[in-house]
């Protein structure tokens, strides 16, 4: 099984003080634990390193930055196909919540055949959307 990660996961992963911090490093162990790849989007990690630096700082923005190329995720190509789909689906969203960051996580989903995306959005779980998050498989 393979999972996708969403920037909300990863600033709950890496910033102690966000109210996600426990929950994102238990299933971030978990889906090690089991196994599971977990696969990151450049699109996703620009917007992390960004937000992070932004919130924490630029030099515990670098040193997230490298420890999530360390632990292993992979990064997954952004091709002009994936880039068309992602923005057809963005195009489709009614909430502001759902942004083009999210769209190209289901487009690559979608693309890929993973049903479970390692977030706490729950935009993601919209029938019209239709993924699930990776702690209902877990």
């Amino acid at each position: 099984m393979d999972t996708i990660v969403d920037t909300d996961a990863l600033v709950g992963l890496f910033n102690t003080r966000d109210a996600h911090n426990k929950e994102a490093s238990r299933i971030f162990e978990e889906l090690n634990k089991r196994g599971v790849t977990t696969l990151i989007l450049p699109t996703t990690l620009s917007e992390f390193a960004a937000l992070f630096a932004d919130d924490v700082g630029m030099k515990e923005a670098h040193e997230a930055t490298d420890k999530i190329i360390d632990f292993g995720i992979s990064i997954i190509e952004i091709s002009e196909d994936l880039t068309m789909q992602a923005i057809a689906m963005y195009f489709k969203q009614g909430s502001r919540k759902e942004s083009l960051f999210d769209c190209f996580i289901m487009a690559a989903a979608k693309k890929l055949g993973i049903t479970h995306i390692f977030s706490f959005d729950k935009g993601y779980r919209k029938e019209k959307n239709g993924f699930s998050l990776i702690s209902d498989f877990l």
